[in-house]
């Protein structure tokens, strides 16, 4: 055997080895990733993926405000538009900005709709399991890489892509069903990415009045979003999108008004 077949037979070797590391990596971070199906908690990359290209009027984009208030089958049923709730728990807009970028890969709806309440979320607010539920659902591709580096802080980013790290925890939980790694992301399509809520609370009628020692943790979160609120203004005019700020209160009258407010002014 000369040398150069040698070396060649290592290099195969070495790229086997690699490649099957890594598909046991990837295999196992599949196992222990928690199931995703029937009514998911936001992040319906799924559910959005199986749309007919360019079939969505209107995408909403947001936390939970979004996806447990926006059902596009009410809108559907009364006003005939078909729309798509696009959004995350506690999703920061670092992050929808690139799933706005994702989402013109495939549709290209009318209008954007974005629910300002994450216009509140800062790193005060960060929740690193909701931040790996919002960018782990994502599609592979240039957003979501884009995703796991600007939109995540430095010591979360790599860990953010591998779901071996992320739920190496729930080893002790693992059962039958979660070797079933194709159905665990059935999601339930016909919502749309709503989430039905089972329970509702009484709120009071009173508008709330914002105490002044809050509006500088307001302000700062304000700040903080401003350059991703500009650039998804910029993204949405460079693709004749029409950007709608909206409010969904489901909280006390007036208590997330302010943000919207502010979020216009920019």
């Amino acid at each position: 055997m000369t040398p150069a077949t040698q070396r060649t037979r290592r290099l195969i070797a070495s790229i086997a080895f690699v490649a099957i590391t890594l598909a046991l990596v990837a295999y196992a971070g599949a196992v222990l990733k928690p199931g995703r199906s029937g009514v998911v908690d936001g992040a319906a990359w799924r559910s959005f993926g199986a749309l007919e290209p360019d079939s969505v009027d209107v995408v909403f984009y947001g936390s939970s405000h979004a996806f447990s208030g926006i059902d596009p089958a009410v809108i559907w049923r009364e006003r005939g538009i078909p729309t798509f709730v696009h959004g995350g728990p506690a999703q920061m807009l670092q992050v929808t900005e690139y799933y706005m970028r994702e989402t013109l890969r495939t549709q290209h709806p009318r209008v954007m709709a974005l629910e300002v309440t994450s216009a509140s979320y800062s790193p005060r607010t960060f929740n690193p399991g909701f931040h790996a539920t919002n960018v782990g659902a994502m599609p592979w591709g240039g957003n979501k890489l884009a995703a796991s580096w600007t939109a995540t802080p430095p010591e979360l980013r790599v860990n953010i892509l591998a779901d071996l790290w992320v739920y190496h925890g729930r080893w002790p939980e693992v059962s039958s069903a979660d070797f079933a790694v194709a159905s665990k992301g059935a999601e339930s399509a016909y919502l749309k990415g709503f989430v039905p809520s089972a329970e509702s609370n009484e709120v009071t009628p009173t508008p709330f009045v914002r105490p002044a020692e809050d509006y500088p943790v307001s302000d700062a979160a304000l700040a903080y979003n401003a350059d991703a609120l500009v650039r998804i203004a910029e993204l949405t005019a460079a693709n004749d999108v029409e950007l709608l700020f909206f409010f969904n209160d489901t909280g006390t009258t007036e208590s997330y008004t302010y943000f919207l407010e502010q979020a216009e002014a920019l």
